[in-house]
């Protein structure tokens, strides 16, 4: 079992301030608790020697005080209002509140940029898609048609006018650039 950490005069005052402010008989704080009427009076006069925790935490309880209180811990409350009305802690809450304003508006560059490339990509696929059906239709009539088509001008390396088949094409681009 855990032993109460602090000094027995300590637990026997605070008992005794929390009764007095009740104005409970030691039988009214057995009910309470749970506590057997005799634990309580020797707590009461310091004739325990080490009381357990459960012990004290369930007469505390019942007489609804505070174990911090009792242990010397400063209230929550108190705490918080120490460090929310320092300079410090303003100090550290705007350059918070600043960070995650600039981190929001980095959100919604990174958003837009992402809904950009979104539609870039869409048309690249698109257009992909477009080249890609052409090709395939191109290809399909060569393979149905390969006399006509450019399969058979590439086997035979002959273009219809009578050159190879890049010989030809080139003979196109320069053609178009004159």
């Amino acid at each position: 079992m855990c032993e109460l950490i602090g000094e027995k005069a300590q637990i026997t005052a605070y008992l005794q301030g929390l009764k007095d402010k009740k104005q409970w008989t030691v039988a009214q704080w057995e009910t309470a608790s749970g506590v057997p009427k005799q634990t309580i009076s020797r707590l009461l006069k310091a004739q325990v020697e080490s009381p357990q925790f459960r012990t004290v935490a369930a007469i505390v309880i019942a007489a609804e005080g505070s174990l911090d209180e009792l242990c010397g811990i400063a209230p929550q409350v108190e705490i918080q209002e120490k460090y929310v009305n320092s300079i410090e802690s303003q100090e550290v809450i705007n350059k918070g509140e600043r960070s995650i304003t600039y981190l929001k508006k980095q959100v919604e560059i990174l958003q837009a940029a992402n809904r950009k490339c979104r539609r870039h990509n869409t048309i690249c696929h698109a257009i992909i898609g477009v080249f890609l059906f052409f090709f395939g239709v191109l290809l399909a009539w060569d393979l149905m048609y390969p006399q006509y088509g450019f399969i058979n001008r590439v086997r035979s390396g002959i273009s219809p006018s009578g050159g190879t088949w890049y010989k030809h094409i080139l003979g196109i681009i320069s053609h178009k650039i004159r």
